[in-house]
């Protein structure tokens, strides 16, 4: 009856017939404990699903694996994260059991969700069951839970602990959002995976790391992998070479990337090509002119990637006449054709100004590529032009093109930013694929600009589903309450976990982080602070700071000290162990913002 009524019926008259049971002397069961949570979670109520916990503790069943684990969904669906993995560190066996847990809920008829399968993948990532992993990426695949980032997640640390490298790489490629914890992941096991097993890492294992540091621009474990051709002598490989160039390249150390290449004794077209993209991506316009210049006074033969790379650094002088001179040269090599030059000419004239020449162009186009209709929709977007990008965007299903993340963020931002925020949502609401992280982040900033926090939090209640730990959607949302002055909601978001690694500028407050850490740097040095410079090697000195400087632990102080008020308990946990540098200035820190730390001593003895 219990069971009917969770199921058929509202959560109120749920609980009044539990409670009729309990008048009538009837001992509840584990079974009635975990239906009651379950509808709970589903209903968000945590304070219902509190008093159901006090039951289950003073009813004598706070050690039954099946009891912490309802409990522990309920916590993780009501977003109480800390006390969900308090939760999950209490339970008696978390391998074995665990799973025999979700064979029983599937045989109760409660279909185990996304939470459930994070909270059993590591269990079956370390006992290593090979079947039984496999059987539940199948099941994960079927149920549509493959979406939410922290699932891919766990399967992506379960394929790795398999040994199967081949395997995580296709699951870290096919998602669609990843957060800093899906690259780490991607990072390490490509790093690890094959040593670990005794086996040298291969070239394609070194390309994975290296394009998971680039994404992620994490500088640190980039240069980790880069010792590693050295040694396993693979200094010579072509794609490793390239994968390293793009790798310091997207890490803002294009400098880094300049002296690869200059070093390296045999250099391909695809070599040279990559570094002339690089420059262009970088900013660096005259030095990929230049690197073009040398190409054709050798006679080296330009190739269509060349000429992409070239535009791309034309791009940014935005001037006609050097537009013009490299689309006559694209006419000339007969390379004006192919679709990636073309793409590359209309994005260029659209960024020239020349947004009719960009459209001429791009209906002159034989072959046109999803990307060609992005870079067509951006520049609208770009010159206001609302209603011309919606009639393109409207031609897409004729031409038999489908939209992809970058279509779709194009056409929200565009409306966002124009004040159609009902329209905006309506559109989200009708895309053909489900929403990812920068669709929704364009939709959440909108709502921002525009002070709505009705749609912000729709907005943000996706966002967190998919990436949950993300600290800078937390902000952007508090700052649509803030502006709106409702500072109850507030003060609950602020308490949430925000996010930061090394030199990272996602979080949407990192102008104002980067100048109040540049203040605090000052107040530490004048007492007495000197940076350890000397574990940082082949920079200038005033570069070593900067890097120091900008360690997450130090981003995340002064964040904390920046937008909390005095008084209140700074929580800050770090994945890896904190350097000596930044150990120091935190010590200096309490020295001189919190006097009350007697003479900045840390309660640790300097151990960590």
């Amino acid at each position: 009856m219990l069971k009917g009524y969770a199921k058929n019926s509202s959560l109120g008259e749920a609980l009044f017939f539990f409670y009729r049971m309990m008048c009538d002397g009837v001992r509840p069961v584990v079974g009635d404990y975990a239906c009651l949570l379950q509808l709970c979670g589903e209903n968000l109520d945590l304070k219902r699903g509190r008093e159901i916990h006090g039951q289950i503790i003073t009813n004598g069943f706070k050690s039954n694996l099946f009891a912490i684990t309802a409990v522990m969904n309920l916590y993780a669906k009501c977003r109480e994260i800390d006390d969900a993995y308090k939760m999950f560190k209490r339970m008696p066996q978390k391998d074995l059991r665990a799973l025999q847990l979700v064979f029983q809920m599937q045989q109760a008829g409660q279909k185990p969700d996304s939470v459930t399968l994070v909270s059993i993948l590591p269990a079956v990532a370390d006992m290593k069951p090979l079947r039984i992993g496999r059987s539940i990426h199948g099941y994960a695949f079927r149920s549509g839970f493959e979406s939410p980032v922290n699932v891919t997640n766990a399967l992506l640390d379960m394929h790795f602990k398999y040994g199967h490298t081949r395997t995580a790489r296709l699951v870290f490629e096919g998602m669609s959002s990843k957060s800093v914890v899906s690259r780490n992941t991607m990072i390490d096991g490509c790093a690890q995976n094959d040593v670990d097993e005794g086996e040298v890492p291969t070239r394609v294992t070194m390309m994975g790391a290296l394009l998971a540091c680039a994404n992620l621009g994490d500088l640190e474990r980039g240069r980790f992998v880069h010792k590693l051709p050295d040694k396993l002598k693979l200094d010579s490989n072509v794609s490793v070479m390239n994968s390293l160039i793009s790798m310091y390249s997207k890490c803002k150390r294009v400098d880094i990337a300049a002296s690869i290449f200059d070093n390296l004794k045999e250099k391909t077209n695809a070599t040279r090509n990559a570094m002339i993209l690089r420059y262009a991506q970088n900013g660096c316009v005259k030095e990929a002119l230049n690197l073009f210049c040398i190409m054709q006074s050798q006679g080296i033969k330009l190739d269509c990637f060349t000429l992409v790379g070239v535009i791309t650094a034309l791009a940014d002088f935005s001037v006609n006449r050097h537009a013009k001179w490299i689309h006559g040269l694209a006419i000339r090599t007969c390379m004006d054709k192919n679709v990636f030059v073309s793409t590359a000419l209309v994005d260029m004239y659209a960024r020239c100004g020349a947004i009719k020449t960009a459209r001429k162009l791009f209906d002159m186009m034989q072959e046109r590529h999803v990307i060609t209709w992005n870079a067509m929709l951006d520049g609208y977007g770009t010159h206001g032009l609302g209603k011309e990008a919606l009639d393109l965007f409207n031609e897409m299903p004729k031409e038999a093109v489908k939209p992809n993340d970058i279509t779709f963020f194009a056409m929200v931002d565009l409306l966002g930013g124009a004040g159609q925020l009902d329209c905006t949502w309506n559109f989200i609401q009708d895309m053909p694929i489900k929403p990812g992280i920068s669709v929704l982040g364009a939709m959440l900033g909108a709502c921002k600009i525009h002070k709505n926090v009705e749609l912000g939090e729709k907005a943000a209640d996706k966002l967190f589903e998919l990436d949950p730990n993300e600290g800078g959607y937390h902000v952007l949302l508090a700052n649509i309450y803030a502006s709106n002055s409702t500072w109850d909601k507030v003060a609950k978001l602020r308490k949430e976990v925000h996010t930061f690694y090394s030199r990272s500028t996602n979080h949407p407050q990192s102008k104002r982080i980067y100048a109040f850490l540049e203040t605090l740097g000052d107040e530490i040095k004048a007492a007495g602070y000197v940076p350890h410079t000397n574990s940082i090697h082949d920079v200038e000195e005033d570069v070593k700071e900067q890097l120091l400087g900008s360690h997450s632990e130090r981003l995340a102080i002064a964040f904390e000290l920046w937008h909390t008020s005095p008084g209140m308990t700074l929580h800050i946990r770090k994945n890896l162990r904190v350097c000596v540098d930044c150990h120091d200035a935190t010590k200096y820190i309490s020295l001189v913002r919190y006097p009350h730390f007697k003479n900045g001593i840390c309660s640790c003895g300097d151990y960590w």
